[in-house]
């Protein structure tokens, strides 16, 4: 789980391009030649040119064969994070009160692994990217 708090940076796609980044080089073996991406239709973060371009330069670099991004139907299925936020739903139900980042933090990392993002992780993909890949 990748959290940051809004005053550390938004839940743009330069944010999210930020973090699948930092799982590939830090999580990812790199005998992995092939990237299949579920990931929701939220145009903001995910259904955009910037991640477009993004999976362009991954196959571009060579690091990946080939990129399969999909989209799940809308309405007919869920994805593992979907799930993973109900887990901490009911989790944060058992407590009395989670007040700050912190409490957040332990409360989410019982469960799964926290990697606290900070907003000076955040890298401008955006721009690059459009210096890099012309639109036509």
């Amino acid at each position: 789980m990748y959290c940051w708090t809004e005053m550390d940076a938004r839940r743009g796609s330069n944010e999210v391009i930020s973090v699948v980044d930092h799982y590939i080089q830090c999580f990812l073996k790199s005998s992995v030649k092939k990237l299949y991406v579920f990931t929701d239709n939220c145009r903001g973060q995910n259904q955009n040119i910037s991640m477009l371009r993004f999976w362009q330069t991954l196959v571009t670099n060579k690091i990946f064969d080939i990129v399969h991004h999909y989209f799940p139907e809308r309405g007919h299925s869920f994805l593992p994070g979907d799930r993973h936020f109900g887990v901490i739903e009911k989790m944060q139900r058992k407590v009395d009160c989670v007040e700050s980042v912190e409490d957040w933090i332990g409360l989410i990392n019982r469960k799964f692994k926290v990697v606290q993002f900070q907003g000076s992780m955040i890298k401008d993909y955006a721009s690059t990217l459009d210096s890099i890949l012309k639109r036509k």
